[in-house]
């Protein structure tokens, strides 16, 4: 948001690898095409394809969009896509899922460095739609900034065998505050932590396994609400859009989709689509499921609070007495009457066949519900009180790079920019990931780079 443009979102410049960029909410491209203006194919309709062809379309580019299916907006009842049945917080990253969301692949790959910068330049945008226009677009957009609590069974001051990773990930943050790009970082000493325990109501014996915690402000997506306000901004401002399955993986269909398009690229934000499309054998699915109840309290009691105003997680750790993985507490308010419980972490899985008294499912709650007594408080959502879906996942992290694919019997190649393997963090890193995509696209269309340099300059080494 900026003085000069109350409908304008600028993420300053980092680096030659992150350029400025500007975003506007007006139904206009904020650069009108031109009969010069190159257009570029976006294949999938989630939110990295959507966020992408956002700012394409604001920098002045024709956009069509290719999706075998698109976000129910109207009809709820029906089934919803990945981006729609995401828990949709903000987490830094690693998420706290309890699956190795970050890999090590080493040079020339996206590491955990690439995931925080896109994550917080995310956090960045989500922060200042937060605060755009008295708060009209915060309500449209479907997105609030609410306090995130994280608890763990071991202590945080030192790092040991069996808190490295959280050690690490509160140091990141502590700089991350520290350079004003995460908001109202608080660590908890046993005082603070003991009263909060006391404001949920906590039982006794997770007061006697919660050693420490901390709290910062986090982005929380209404994720059905922000993926109509994304497909109605687009195709405002200019975005073509249409339905149709690709069969055909891009090595042999790339330069017949850039003809039948007139598409000077391509970008490939299929997620678990990819691993056919790119096609990627590092691409899996990882099945999730949350419970979706009323964040209305049905107690009586005067001290219970009608709403959740903000967000609960024990992130999956080694418990120290046996260091065996634990499982996930997720509480999350998507708005003052959406409550999300989670989740469930089941990698290689791809059957959506799980219900409300799946065992998993079952399990999932009555973990959440020994932690805060006060779900028993909130009722389904009668319509759909249980989502589930498939995160992708990949190898070797987010794909997020370009290359020149030679369309099989024709003599052309064609760019193609990959933007897709987010795994359960496709809000967290959606922004800037799409800003890195965009980059790649002009540093080898517009800079004359070739797509050695442009991967090489977001991936050094």
């Amino acid at each position: 948001m900026t003085a000069e443009n109350p409908k304008t979102i600028v993420l300053p410049q980092i680096d030659e690898v992150h350029p400025e960029v500007t975003l506007s909410v007006d139904r206009e491209p904020l650069v009108k095409p031109t009969k010069d203006s190159k257009r570029i194919l976006v294949i999938g309709g989630g939110v990295s394809g959507l966020m992408t062809a956002w700012i394409l379309l604001d920098k002045g580019y024709r956009v069509t969009i290719v999706s075998k299916e698109w976000a129910w907006t109207r009809n709820m009842q029906h089934s919803r896509l990945t981006s729609q049945i995401a828990g949709a917080l903000w987490e830094f990253p690693p998420g706290g899922c309890g699956l190795t969301e970050v890999d090590a692949p080493g040079k020339g790959w996206a590491g955990l460095g690439h995931y925080r910068e896109w994550a917080l330049e995310s956090y960045e945008f989500y922060k200042k739609l937060n605060d755009m226009l008295g708060g009209q677009i915060k309500r449209d957009f479907g997105v609030t900034v609410a306090k995130l609590n994280q608890f763990f069974y071991h202590d945080l001051k030192e790092a040991d065998d069996l808190n490295s990773e959280d050690f690490s990930k509160l140091e990141a943050a502590k700089k991350a505050f520290a350079d004003h790009r995460i908001d109202n970082l608080k660590e908890h000493d046993p005082e603070s932590l003991a009263a909060i325990f006391d404001q949920l109501n906590v039982d006794q014996q997770w007061r006697q396994q919660l050693k420490a915690g901390y709290t910062h402000d986090a982005p929380i997506i209404n994720t059905d609400r922000a993926m109509a306000f994304l497909m109605s901004l687009i195709k405002n401002k200019g975005a073509d859009l249409e339905t149709r399955e690709l069969k055909e993986a891009l090595p042999t269909s790339a330069n017949i989709l850039a003809k039948q398009y007139n598409a000077a690229a391509i970008i490939n934000a299929t997620g678990l689509g990819a691993a056919l499309l790119a096609p990627d054998p590092d691409v899996y699915p990882v099945r999730g499921a949350i419970k979706r109840l009323e964040n209305t309290s049905t107690s009586t009691s005067t001290s219970s609070s009608p709403h959740l105003k903000e967000a609960y997680l024990i992130p999956a750790q080694r418990f120290p007495s046996s260091n065996q993985p634990t499982k996930v507490i997720f509480i999350v308010p998507r708005s003052d009457s959406i409550l999300i419980v989670g989740s469930i972490i089941q990698p290689q899985t791809s059957t959506l066949n799980l219900a409300s008294d799946s065992p998993e499912v079952e399990n999932m709650w009555t973990r959440a519900l020994s932690f805060l007594p006060a779900l028993n408080d909130r009722k389904p959502i009668p319509e759909y009180p249980l989502a589930q879906g498939l995160r992708p996942f990949t190898r070797k992290n987010a794909k997020v790079r370009a290359e020149w694919v030679d369309g099989g019997k024709t003599k052309t190649t064609t760019l193609v920019v990959h933007n897709y393997g987010h795994g359960g963090s496709g809000w967290t890193l959606g922004v800037g990931c799409a800003r890195s995509a965009v980059g790649l696209l002009e540093g080898v269309g517009e800079g004359g780079r070739t797509v050695e340099e442009v991967n090489g300059r977001l991936y050094p080494g």
